[in-house]
């Protein structure tokens, strides 16, 4: 693609709240600082059936222009109605990059988008600048289970890269910023979808989303089992926060999978982390590593997240938590 210029962010709303979601808001920051170090304008896509309201979203967040793609059959994801409108505005706009969120959804398709448009792409980015000339994009994610990483630099164009939650500051709405909604032309022909949804299952939410809480309070191996989350899950709904965990819980059945924090489950940034019985493998340090305070409970003194925790206490959690809770109750009560 010759000529490529700007920058295009591919965007996500909110489920929830139908609104622009958090994940999208901080590539939002991250593509608004390339594009005025490139001195070129930023751009927004949203694929899907009432989008309108986080395109415009993103428009007072800080991009000059929002494409919206929006359909009734784009409800739901699908790559073989997802994929074509994303290439042929690329080809059409022909960015110089393009960023997206790394979630379950960009991480099938930016694949799929790379590969048709002869490029290559750089998942789960920690990180991403332009090089002195600013003619291309360093890339910088960990490997190695995170306790390395890497740079790396594309040559082709677009330079395509998913950028990791929490990564960027969500960007702040700019009530003043101008710019315009353009609505994309979309094939409603659905004969070719090789997809067929059969079945939904829907887990309900209860309280704040692990992603944005501002406190999480998660449990490791050293939990010993289900009841001992019950615990936790009581320090969580006091402070309005939500339950967390490391891989091995959830594997042994004792919480949902859906609570897993780390480099194979969710990532997150709270203000205050508590880690209870959890040793601190960077599997799971990779999750949370951006928090801002972490606590950590732990009767093994040695420990390795004790290397990494703003305070730490070396004691069985069952004697530990309990007096911890009520002194917090009656905070809080006073408080009120």
């Amino acid at each position: 693609m010759s000529e490529c210029k700007g920058v295009l962010v591919v965007g996500e709303k909110d489920t929830v709240r139908e609104t622009l979601s958090k994940a999208t808001r901080g590539v939002v920051s991250v593509g608004r600082r390339l594009a005025d170090g490139l001195s070129e304008h930023l751009s927004a896509v949203f694929i899907g059936d009432n989008v309108k309201d986080p395109a415009e979203q993103s428009i007072r967040c800080g991009c000059d222009r929002a494409y919206l793609a929006e359909h009734g059959s784009l409800c739901e994801y699908d790559p073989d109605l997802y994929l074509p409108v994303l290439q042929k505005l690329s080809e059409d706009i022909k960015p110089r990059v393009v960023l997206a969120p790394h979630t379950a959804l960009m991480q099938d398709l930016f694949p799929r988008l790379a590969y048709r448009l002869k490029t290559c792409v750089v998942t789960d980015c920690i990180h991403v600048e332009l090089d002195d000339r600013g003619a291309a994009l360093l890339m910088t994610k960990p490997i190695y289970g995170g306790n390395a990483l890497a740079v790396y630099r594309c040559s082709s164009s677009p330079h395509m890269a998913t950028i990791r939650t929490h990564t960027g500051l969500s960007a702040a709405p700019a009530v003043d910023n101008q710019g315009e909604v353009v609505r994309l032309d979309v094939d409603t022909d659905l004969h070719f979808c090789r997809m067929k949804v059969t079945n939904r299952i829907r887990e309900e939410l209860n309280g704040v989303k692990l992603e944005e809480a501002e406190v999480v309070v998660s449990g490791g191996r050293g939990i010993g089992g289900t009841d001992g989350f019950e615990h936790l899950r009581e320090l969580a709904m006091i402070l309005n926060g939500a339950l967390g965990a490391s891989r091995p819980p959830c594997d042994l059945g004792w919480v949902s999978s859906l609570a897993q924090v780390g480099l194979t489950g969710k990532m997150v940034a709270p203000n205050v982390y508590f880690a209870v019985g959890i040793s601190g493998s960077m599997q799971h340090l990779t999750g949370m590593y951006e928090s801002r305070c972490i606590v950590a409970i732990n009767k093994d003194a040695t420990a390795n997240i004790f290397k990494f925790a703003d305070y730490g206490i070396v004691g069985d959690y069952r004697a530990v938590l309990p007096p911890f809770i009520e002194n917090m109750k009656e905070l809080l009560e006073r408080k009120v």
